[in-house]
């Protein structure tokens, strides 16, 4: 920590996720750089050509902002706006999209949530700090792009309005609050304001498929938000989202200013990412499938994937076990979670058969080729509602160094990003194996049973199939969870947010029992045999691998702000809360009772 200072450009340094994706994005670059490679070469020379953009200037914002329409009344305006926006792939008061539907997992239908906001958490339009920033933002902005600053706090203003209602990510955690299945006349009824059927004329979605919304209470303040403004300030935050999302694809003099408040102000950064990492992300973004084939076949030997699918397959069998131990489990409801783990899918390294993207052509303008990706990807989302879902479809890329868990499919996916080293390496001995990528996989799958994924039974479906005794066990101790972690403290006067991140947290807890009990069942002999590191044993080096695939540092920034967004925990609590609740790690290292990684009262669930 000492002696690894954070670069610039940089809000986080760790020894596996940002050193894996550094490795992945040198493999990919080769890649894109490669005039052979043909659609991602195209993209990625068009995004790097930045001559052609400084030359562009300000024309493709103006083309977009022309697709807006004046406002003299609301609702048929107002419906071609906010369908300019999504079909460019941006969003404006709410998010539209489809997804599977929880009731009926076997089909998909529209969703509906709340969005809208330009700045990264509500909490930062009540900051006395941040806000006054921001307008100034928006200001300089404006001024770049010929518009008027002295707009600048009406827009601020109504974010500010959008923001004071929307519902904080910790009260939607509950499937079965933020599922809300309804037509569209109900959401017509309870949302007057929003015009709902002019929106469906706009976008030609079928008004016979249902939708769901996450927050209804919200939906029904924006339509109370609209009734009560004018059709100049709706018009103007349309413009702002336009130009904010549009601000990384302009000329240097946007580029930059942009970066020195989201970089800078939020962000904690001194020095802007290099142009060919935006340039990467971009394009691995606008064709996940076919980069992240061709990362596989660079990346990811069949011998990789042989090997990591024998580690997934001991931990799903440890995890068995183990649920069947658990004292506060009656039998009925262990059975079916036995019979929901059964059918967990899983997907290793990446998709079957991945999509080429024959209709694809890029030419020299870079906004332009966004834009028609952005148009083909919403175009083919809305295209889904009504249909069947389709369990074998990726939601990452080959080449993510992350990996899910999917209550709908009730599926596990690890990419090949992911399986690489310091998490995988075939060659590793078994205990960093699975101290590593063994912890992943025992997470991903707690996932399925934590305080989310119990809600939906083996076939995906949003269901209570758990005996209320028992149901009230488990939630016992997720309070204890919560209240464990709400009192973590990364930063003075900061706290984690035990309830936003109670997910998770579940899930490390179960992912390094699992993976710690996969490595002793599975490797006996080698346990308490000395490892390939001096003064540890084999199962302390488990541990050690565990710990060091989290090894991170970020800025105070980046700490606050993930405070209030991510679900997941600071980096030293997903290491030493799982550690200090599971017995096996206090005894392997002989830690003293009543210490601090050997507590009186440990959090367990699963």
């Amino acid at each position: 920590m000492a002696t690894h200072p954070i670069p610039g450009d940089k809000s986080r340094i760790d020894r596996s996720f940002e050193v894996i994706t550094d490795r992945n994005m040198d493999i990919l670059l080769n890649i894109t750089t490669n005039p052979n490679s043909g659609k991602v070469y195209d993209y990625y020379t068009a995004c790097m050509d930045t001559a052609q953009i400084e030359s562009d200037g300000t024309a493709p914002l103006l083309n977009l902002w022309n697709t807006l329409v004046e406002m003299p009344t609301l609702r048929l305006p107002l419906a071609n706006n906010l369908a300019a926006l999504f079909k460019n792939g941006l969003s404006g008061l709410f998010d539209l999209n489809t997804e599977i539907d929880s009731s009926d997992p076997k089909h998909m239908i529209y969703s509906l949530s709340q969005g809208g906001l330009t700045l990264p958490d509500p909490s930062y339009y009540f900051d006395n700090s941040i806000y006054p920033q921001y307008i100034t933002h928006i200001q300089n902005m404006f001024t770049l792009a010929g518009a008027n600053p002295a707009d600048a706090p009406v827009i601020a203003a109504f974010e500010k309005s959008i923001a004071n209602v929307t519902i904080p990510p910790d009260q939607l955690f509950d499937p079965f609050t933020s599922f809300n299945k309804m037509d569209w006349f109900t959401l017509a009824s309870i949302a007057p304001n929003i015009p709902t059927f002019e929106l469906i004329r706009a976008l030609n979605l079928d008004k016979s498929v249902e939708i769901t919304l996450d927050a209804p209470a919200y939906f029904v303040s924006i339509s109370n938000l609209l009734g009560a403004s004018t059709p100049r300030t709706l018009m103007l935050y349309f413009r702002w989202r336009m130009l904010h999302w549009m601000a990384p694809r302009l000329p240097a003099v946007f580029v930059n200013e942009n970066f020195a408040f989201f970089g800078g102000v939020l962000g904690g950064l001194s020095v802007p990412p290099a142009r060919s990492k935006t340039c990467m992300q971009a394009t691995d973004s606008a064709m996940p499938e076919l980069t992240g084939r061709l990362y596989a076949e660079k990346a990811f030997p069949p011998a990789s994937k042989v090997s990591a699918s024998i580690i997934f397959d001991s931990i799903v069998s440890s995890f068995e076990v183990n649920a069947q131990r658990l004292p506060w489990m009656d039998p009925t409801t262990s059975q079916r979670a036995l019979e929901k783990l059964s059918k967990i899918l899983r997907l290793i390294g990446y998709p079957e058969n991945p999509r080429n993207y024959t209709t694809y052509t890029f030419g020299a303008h870079y906004v332009k080729n966004l834009l028609g990706v952005n148009q083909d990807q919403f175009s083919r989302a809305m295209a889904q509602a009504g249909k069947e879902s389709n369990r074998k479809q990726w939601e990452m890329s080959a080449d993510t160094v992350n990996a899910y868990y999917s209550p709908q499919k009730n599926e596990m996916v690890f990419p090949a990003g992911i399986l690489q080293s310091p998490f995988f390496d075939p060659t590793y001995p078994a205990c960093m194996n699975y101290g590593g990528i063994g912890m992943v996989g025992g997470h991903e799958l707690t996932h399925s049973l934590d305080s989310q994924g119990r809600d939906f039974n083996g076939d995906g479906r949003l269901q209570d199939w758990w005996a209320r005794e028992t149901s009230q066990q488990f939630q016992k101790r997720v309070e204890c969870i919560i209240a464990q972690y709400s009192r973590f403290s990364p930063l003075p006067g900061y706290y984690v947010n035990g309830n936003l991140t109670q997910g998770e947290n579940i899930a490390d807890a179960g992912g390094l029992k699992t993976a710690h009990s996969a490595y002793i069942n599975t490797h006996p002999n080698d346990v308490h045999q000395p490892s390939i590191v001096p003064g540890l044993d084999n199962e302390q080096l488990f541990f050690v691998g565990f710990a060091q695939t989290w090894c991170s540092k970020l800025t105070p920034a980046a700490i606050r702000q993930r405070l209030l967004t991510d679900p997941h925990s600071p980096p030293r609590f997903r290491v030493n809360g799982p550690a200090m609740n599971l017995p096996a790690f206090s005894t392997a290292f002989k830690c003293p009772a009543n210490s601090p990684m050997n507590p009186p009262q440990r959090c367990q669930i699963w």
